[in-house]
C-alpha cells in the first residue's frame, strides 16, 4: 500500500492499494467517525460494492445504512442531494452520523456535498471506484451538483477524513470508463511533469490493461500532483485554476450533450481544443498540439467523442457559463509546453480573442464530427 498525506481539512490520507475496502485500515479509520455510517453510491456500484460494504461494517458492529440513487451525470442534482437527505432525517441519521462515498466522480461529489451540510456538517470517508473519481473527484475537496445553466456550479469545499483508493475495483469498469479516467492523469502531466506525461504514454498500453504495478504508479503521481496544486490554493483563487485545462470547452461539451458525452471524452477533447487556442495564440507549439493528441491516441477510440450534433456557436455561448467566466468572459489554461503551464500564479486562466477560441472549437468540430 502507498499512501499520500494531503495538509488540508485537518489533514487526511489518500491510501492506494490492493484489497483496501476489505482492509482492517478502513474499519479503524471509521470508527472513531460515528456511530452511524450512511453508505452513498449509485445504482450500478450498489450491486457491485455496496450490499457487501454494508454488510461487513455491519458485521463489525458499525451501524450501516445504504442510500442508492440512480447512476450517472443526470442524478448530479440539487433534487438527488435533498431525496437522500431527507432519507437519511427520516432514518434517524443525526449529528453522529459518518457518509461514506463509494463510487465514481458522481458519487463523491454527491457525498462530499451532503456530508458538508447535512446536519450543518458530518465527516466523511470516500470509497472511490473508477478511475476518474480516483485521480480526481476523490481528491482536493471539492464538491458539487449540476444545473440547467451548467456543471458543477453549486457547492462547496468539504475535504473528506480518508480516502481508499482499491485498485481491485478497477477492474469492474469497462474500457471506457477507464480512459476516460486516465485522461485526467494525463492533465495532470500536461500543467506540471513533462517526465509522467512521457511514462504515461509509453506505458499506455499496461495502463490499458490495468497492470497493477503500473497503474498503483500512476494513481500515486496523480495524487501527488492534484495534492501539491491544491495545497497551494484550496479555495481556487489562483493555481487551483491550472486543474481546469481543457475544462471550459470540456464543460460546455457535456452540457450541450445533455451529459450523454461522458466528462473524460468531453475533457480528452477540451484538452485538444484548448490546446489549438493556444497554438493559435502563439503561446504553445503546433508540435506539442501533435505530441497531446498522440499521447490521447489510445484512448480517444474507446470514448464517445462524436460532436456532430453540436454546433460552434452553442459551444462558445455555453463557455462563459463555466464557473472561471468572469464579466460572461470564457476563461482558458494555456499550455507554454507540455508540464509547463502559461502562467502559475494568480489567476492562471485568461481571455482569449473570439477569433481564437472559434478556431479552437472548430478544431475539435472538424476532427470529431
Amino acid at each position: 500500500m502507498e499512501s499520500v498525506r494531503i495538509k488540508l481539512g485537518g489533514d487526511y490520507n489518500v491510501h492506494i492499494g490492493s484489497g483496501l475496502t476489505s482492509g482492517d485500515l478502513l474499519l479503524e479509520t471509521l470508527k472513531p467517525l460515528g456511530n452511524r455510517f450512511a453508505i452513498i453510491s449509485d445504482s450500478r456500484v450498489v450491486g457491485l460494492y455496496g450490499h457487501q460494504l454494508c454488510a461487513r461494517l455491519k458485521n463489525e458492529g458499525l451501524n450501516s445504512t445504504l442510500f442508492e440513487f440512480p447512476e450517472g451525470e443526470a442524478s448530479k442534482t440539487r433534487e438527488t442531494k435533498a431525496r437522500i437527505e431527507d432519507e437519511m432525517l427520516a432514518a434517524g441519521f443525526g449529528r453522529d452520523s459518518c457518509i461514506i462515498g463509494l463510487g465514481g466522480g458522481v458519487t463523491t461529489d454527491m457525498a462530499g456535498f451532503i456530508a458538508a451540510t447535512y446536519c450543518r456538517g458530518v465527516p466523511a470517508i470516500y470509497l472511490p471506484t473508477s478511475t476518474l473519481a480516483m485521480v480526481d473527484a476523490a481528491i482536493g475537496g471539492k464538491t458539487g451538483v449540476n444545473t440547467a445553466h451548467g456543471k458543477n456550479l453549486i457547492g462547496v469545499i468539504k475535504h473528506p477524513a480518508a480516502v481508499f483508493i482499491d485498485t481491485d475495483t478497477l477492474h469492474s469498469l469497462d474500457d471506457r470508463e477507464h480512459a476516460g479516467g486516465i485522461i485526467e492523469a494525463i492533465k495532470h502531466t500536461l500543467i506540471t511533469d513533462r517526465d509522467e506525461f512521457q511514462r504515461i504514454t509509453e506505458q499506455a498500453k499496461d495502463i490499458l490493461a490495468r497492470k497493477p504495478d503500473v497503474m498503483a504508479a500512476v494513481l500515486k503521481r496523480s495524487s501527488e500532483i492534484k495534492r501539491d496544486v491544491v495545497e497551494s490554493d484550496e479555495h481556487e483563487n489562483g493555481r487551483r485554476e491550472l486543474l481546469n485545462l481543457g475544462h471550459t470547452l470540456a464543460h460546455a461539451i457535456e452540457n450541450k450533450s445533455n451529459y450523454k458525452i461522458s466528462h473524460g471524452a468531453a475533457v480528452a477533447l477540451g484538452i485538444l481544443g484548448e490546446a489549438k487556442m493556444a497554438a493559435e495564440n502563439r503561446t504553445l507549439k503546433e508540435g506539442a498540439v501533435t505530441e497531446i493528441k498522440a499521447a490521447l491516441a489510445p484512448y480517444l477510440p474507446l470514448l464517445d467523442t462524436d460532436l456532430s450534433a453540436l454546433s460552434a456557436d452553442e459551444l462558445v455561448d455555453a463557455m462563459t457559463l463555466d464557473k472561471k467566466s468572469l464579466n460572461s468572459t470564457a476563461r482558458f489554461v494555456l499550455l507554454k509546453d507540455i508540464g509547463t503551464p502559461l502562467c502559475e500564479t494568480d489567476r492562471p486562466a485568461v481571455s482569449l480573442p473570439a477569433a481564437t477560441v472559434r478556431a479552437g472549437v472548430d478544431y475539435i468540430l472538424d476532427e470529431f464530427s
